[in-house]
């Protein structure tokens, strides 16, 4: 009887979403096992580079302790000075893992090195085909694999590297396609841990890379290609409508009157 009370008391209501007619882009699907194996590779080829930076490289302190610097700087004689950089030339320093100039460490550098890529990938003002011969002088070495803890953060950061992944490869179509990799939960902090830097939340390997060739194969082998549908949907050049979807719900009706009580009390209380 109850349950008969609760139905009747709630009224059908219709609502509406809507959704693009296009196919998704899927992630590739990498298993965790596989997962692991690239990571623990990854971290053994960036620790060299990760213990030169802690060694090696002064770490920030921030705008307020650059500026108390600079300003001790200008209160040093010149006699100070020209000691100081004698005594700071007779340092030398250990030469930097060549794995630094194969890397791109961070959202923005790898981004960038994707859209310059990509750009390249452009269709030719002459309406021809194949990659814009403006973009091919100066063109950047492509990308081997591009490496996210994407569980370790929210879905706006990333939601673009699947687009810019395959645009990417189709500038250097005699090369194999870029590999986009998921890292499990928690990768960030072990890349972190192993570049010696507070957070790294997106790293790309540049194809040629040192000590690498194991850890590409490997890659090209279980992790397969980015795929983006809607692309070749998209260029076909038929209309599609866009998704309408209808979903049957029901609301409370005890609800909907409780917060009508409050305005119709106070309109009687004018």
């Amino acid at each position: 009887m109850t349950s008969k009370t609760a139905i009747a008391a709630r009224k059908p209501k219709t609502m509406f979403s809507l959704e693009s007619p296009y196919t998704e882009v899927q992630w590739p699907l990498i298993s965790n096992e596989d997962q692991d194996i690239i990571l623990e590779l990854l971290c053994s080829l960036l620790s060299p580079l990760g213990k030169y930076r802690a060694q090696h490289t002064v770490s920030s302190k921030g705008k307020r302790k650059k500026k108390r610097k600079r300003q001790q700087d200008r209160a040093v004689t010149g006699e100070e000075q020209q000691s100081s950089e004698g005594q700071i030339s007779k340092k030398i320093l250990p030469v930097l893992p060549e794995m630094q100039s194969h890397l791109t460490i961070g959202f923005n550098t790898t981004t960038r090195y994707l859209e310059t890529l990509a750009q390249r990938s452009a269709p030719r003002k002459d309406s021809g085909h194949g990659p814009n011969p403006n973009m091919v002088l100066g063109l950047k070495a492509p990308l081997a694999a591009i490496f996210i803890p994407r569980f370790d953060q929210p879905s706006i950061m990333h939601s673009h590297l699947p687009l810019l992944t395959k645009t990417a490869s189709l500038a250097t179509p005699s090369s194999p396609p870029i590999r986009l990799v998921t890292l499990r939960k928690g990768a960030e902090e072990r890349l972190g841990a192993a570049l010696s830097l507070p957070r790294v939340g997106l790293v790309g390997l540049i194809e040629g890379a040192p000590e690498c060739k194991g850890l590409i194969d490997f890659i090209r082998r279980c992790v397969p290609q980015v795929e983006v549908p809607w692309v070749q949907e998209a260029m076909k050049g038929q209309y599609l409508p866009v998704k309408v979807n209808e979903i049957e719900t029901s609301a409370p009706l005890e609800s909907r009157r409780k917060s009508q009580a409050p305005m119709s009390n106070a309109l009687k209380n004018r």
